[in-house]
């Protein structure tokens, strides 16, 4: 993408903080910039977190224009209520190929 809001790509990682605990960091990148532009951190790897972070990144950049959406095939990227969230502000979805992780 040559210009903002084009086109945004999200994904899952997980953050030790102790002995045997962690937690779950979800963050959504601009691709024209490559820059995080959305991110929130839970003990629990849901679809509540991945629509929690959309929600940041919608309200922070108010696109006007539709957005592609890249993921993976996540059940919390295709759960209804994240589907819902995309359909609601005109986000495109895309998927990477199944079992192919270097789309993301």
């Amino acid at each position: 993408p040559n210009s903002p809001n084009q086109v945004w790509t999200t994904d899952f990682t997980y953050i030790s903080i102790g002995p045997k605990r962690h937690v779950y960091l979800c963050a959504i990148l601009d691709l024209s910039s490559r820059k995080c532009i959305a991110w929130k951190v839970s003990d629990r790897i849901d679809a509540k977190l991945a629509c929690d972070t959309l929600e940041i990144a919608i309200n922070k950049r108010k696109p006007k224009e539709p957005i592609i959406f890249h993921s993976d095939h996540g059940s919390q990227f295709k759960s209804a209520s994240f589907r819902k969230l995309l359909d609601e502000h005109q986000l495109l979805a895309s998927y990477s190929k199944p079992g192919y992780p270097y789309d993301n």
